[in-house]
């Protein structure tokens, strides 16, 4: 039944670490993480460890990350595990963009493994005004040479009394428009 299935998916138990350690002064952070997750019923299991670098340079912030995760699951006949192995490495980049534009980055990211083709992310953010309370962006993405893409278009202003933020997103298949009020109004 589908109750059956639900509860075959239902998670049961959840472990996860996380250490940050600073290198030094200019000699960035070093960061570690590992995750295990079980299920109910199904002997699914999820394994995840990434190690992780992070620093900056001249404004320019960058970083790497590797990840390696297992899939386990039980086959149909319930006498044999079968795993999905899959590593992946990462890079981020975002750098000021020259000129009056100090307070506008540029920011890219690619992310490949063994089980997908390359993706791309390029954007640019920033913000405006005296206190800097416009902020916007602007994102394009794709996978390998496909069609597969996306892209975001987002800004927010947060004023005295509260914020107003609206968003484009839109993908290969569909296309969204968000918005939201947040604060209070003062009699």
């Amino acid at each position: 039944s589908g109750h059956s299935g639900m509860n075959r998916d239902r998670r049961r138990n959840r472990a996860e670490l996380s250490m940050n350690q600073s290198l030094g002064q200019s000699y960035g952070v070093l960061s570690i993480s590992a995750l295990r997750e079980d299920y109910w019923k199904s002997g699914k299991t999820l394994q995840s460890n990434s190690i992780g670098y992070n620093n900056s340079w001249n404004m320019i912030s960058y970083g790497l990350i590797y990840t390696r995760s297992k899939n386990s699951n039980m086959s149909y006949s319930g006498n044999a595990s079968i795993h999905d192995k899959n590593e992946s490495l990462s890079m981020n980049i975002s750098m000021p963009l020259g000129g009056g534009s100090k307070n506008t980055r540029l920011n890219y990211s690619a992310a490949t493994s063994n089980n997908n083709d390359t993706t791309h992310n390029l954007g640019i953010s920033g913000s405006a005004l005296d206190d800097n309370n416009l902020n916007w962006s602007i994102q394009q993405g794709m996978t390998g040479t496909s069609e597969n893409y996306n892209g975001s278009l987002n800004a927010s202003y947060k004023g005295s009394s509260g914020e107003i933020s609206s968003g484009y997103d839109y993908d290969k298949n569909t296309s969204r428009i968000n918005y939201g009020i947040q604060g209070g109004i003062i009699a």
